[in-house]
């Protein structure tokens, strides 16, 4: 780590918190194929050793997981799902009245779920579907903290002839709990924190994690911060479902840890070159990726990075490896062709960039999604790694 690099990003993260209207707290780090840590730093309240809700971030350790599985024979990328889960087998296709239901003619895979192609959105993001959640006798949605809301909706289209963000990757995680016989925490600690020797992402708010859960911020519209509930319900300490896509909490070094370890293949993950190689493969033939629907502007929906102004404005030059999104375009602060990135609602974002080697994370947690002094501060703080590796060489 020189000093320099370290200087650069403290300041930029320090002047996002201390600006007007600053940001409550920010992490950032990045690592190398060495499994070196080339920079972290923090400003405000967050630290590294806050635990944060990861939302989304959660999806890559779920499609870690799934292709454990697959690589096992327990699952199968391309045979219908429906083989370990059933129940997928009775849902139905909603039409766009948001009322009619049929039966789908494609049957959903793992792959559909690991690469949002299977037909399941989220109902915040499209009307058809948030008419018909809305309709429902019981409220529930994907908001709601339950597996009925999470899994008890129907498909938004055909499976496998488009694209869609949502609840595919709690589609994941309720088959790998399914053949693992375990809950997806303690299937993870088994089979990827402890071979990696990390503990810090939880699917439960523990005693122990409690005091360390940072807190969550909003930003209202005139620009202003003020404090607002975790999540729109109770947080349990032991949720009857744990969600693939979007319910665990984490430490910034073992989220860091884990994104170092997919970059450099790491043995101790235990997937293959091969299997490690398809995941970072587009998945969609070179298909334009689309949205099903209208984007509601609700502040508790993470957006899908197509409406992102930071990445490539041309949806053609994005692509969905299994479990995270491929950018086929650079970005000007030095992020390659081919990287992949994903995120979380409250405002984590991570990349990891094979062909110079280097793997990226900001924590934040903060509402609305995509807050442009947390993307800006990312952008900037990324963008110094890049310059330092660069003048390295």
């Amino acid at each position: 780590m020189t000093s320099s690099l370290k200087e650069q990003v403290q300041k930029i993260l320090s002047d996002a918190v201390n600006a007007p209207n600053g940001l409550p707290g920010l992490v950032f780090g990045a690592v190398n194929t060495k499994g070196e840590t080339l920079v972290t730093a923090a400003a405000g309240e967050l630290t590294t050793d806050s635990y944060v809700a990861l939302f989304s971030v959660t999806k890559f350790i779920a499609g870690i997981a799934a292709m454990q599985l697959v690589q096992r024979g327990k699952l199968t990328l391309d045979e219908p799902i429906e083989k370990v889960l059933p129940e997928i087998a009775d849902v139905k296709l909603l039409a766009e009245d948001g009322v009619t239901l049929t039966k789908p003619k494609n049957k959903v895979t793992l792959r559909m779920l690991l690469t949002h192609t299977s037909g399941f959105t989220y109902s915040a993001g499209h009307a058809a579907l948030w008419k018909y959640t809305q309709a429902r006798a019981d409220g529930k949605h994907e908001n709601s903290g339950s597996k009925e809301g999470l899994l008890d909706q129907p498909l938004v289209f055909e499976p496998g002839t488009s694209w869609a963000y949502g609840t595919s990757m709690d589609w994941v995680g309720a088959a790998i709990m399914r053949v693992s016989g375990q809950t997806l925490e303690e299937y993870c600690a088994e089979n990827i924190f402890k071979p990696l020797n990390i503990t810090g992402v939880k699917w439960r708010v523990t005693p122990d994690i409690r005091p360390r859960l940072s807190a969550m911020y909003l930003r209202k519209p005139d620009g202003t911060i003020v404090e607002r509930e975790l999540f729109p319900h109770e947080l349990p300490e032991g949720p009857s479902f744990q969600s693939g896509g979007m319910g665990s909490f984490g430490s910034f070094p073992t989220v860091l840890r884990l994104l170092g370890a997919l970059l450099a293949g790491d043995p101790a993950l235990g997937l293959s070159a091969a299997t490690i190689e398809e995941m970072f493969t587009d998945q969609l033939d070179g298909k334009r990726i689309k949205l099903t629907g209208e984007v509601l502007n609700k502040p508790s929906l993470s957006f899908v990075p197509e409406y992102t102004p930071a990445l490539p404005a041309d949806p053609s030059h994005k692509g969905h490896g299994l479990s995270f999104m491929i950018l086929h375009d650079g970005l000007p602060n030095g992020r390659s062709p081919g990287s992949a990135m994903w995120s979380g609602m409250a405002n984590c974002y991570w990349s990891i960039d094979r062909t110079k080697g280097i793997a990226t994370l900001i924590f934040a947690q903060i509402i609305p999604y995509f807050d442009a002094a947390v993307t800006g501060a990312y952008f900037m703080a990324e963008g110094a790694v890049y310059a330092s590796l660069a003048g390295s060489t």
